[in-house]
């Protein structure tokens, strides 16, 4: 798989049950592959203050699809586009033209919230051709300060999330 090409906002007219939105989400995405059987994608789910949800995507291989252009731009100035055939709420799609940036944007709702709204239910939804990230894992004694800063050195981003179900850092690093 190349890089994200599209990323997208999909809502829903009406506030659904959890389970109601997974199923609907579930259907809309199996009938997205029919059209494009190559499609790569990764979905979050976030929740509103109201109780109503929505999801954040981003997508690959999707030059099969409807997208109507909204006749809208957004605050870098590219088109905003609705994503046809979606007919339980909003869409909206851009090209994505930094593809780490719209990869840090969606790793936020993956612990915002979501832990407390999703305790042992589905955090997201991937493609099975979407590629995983290559992961680094390290087992820390206190007396490594001196690796901890090397190590950090030159990151382009720290976010510490605490939640009563997990503490998580998330590290980006430039490759």
């Amino acid at each position: 798989m190349g890089e994200w090409k599209v990323m997208s906002n999909v809502g829903f007219y009406q506030v659904f049950r959890q389970v109601v939105l997974v199923y609907k989400l579930s259907m809309w995405l199996n009938n997205m592959r029919r059209e494009c059987p190559d499609m790569v994608y990764l979905v979050i789910p976030e929740q509103h203050k109201d109780g109503a949800f929505h999801f954040h995507g981003l997508f690959a291989n999707v030059e099969e699809l409807n997208f109507e252009d909204s006749g809208k731009l957004d605050d870098e100035g590219r088109k905003v586009y609705n994503v046809g055939k979606y007919r339980w709420g909003f869409t909206t799609a851009t090209q994505v033209t930094d593809y780490r940036k719209a990869s840090s944007y969606l790793c936020k709702y993956v612990t915002k919230d979501m832990c407390a709204v999703s305790r042992g239910k589905k955090k997201y939804w991937s493609s099975r051709n979407v590629k995983l990230p290559e992961v680094q894992e390290l087992l820390l004694e206190e007396s490594t300060d001196e690796r901890i800063q090397k190590f950090l050195e030159g990151h382009t981003y720290i976010k510490r999330v605490r939640t009563p179900y997990t503490d998580v850092t998330y590290i980006e690093r430039p490759m």
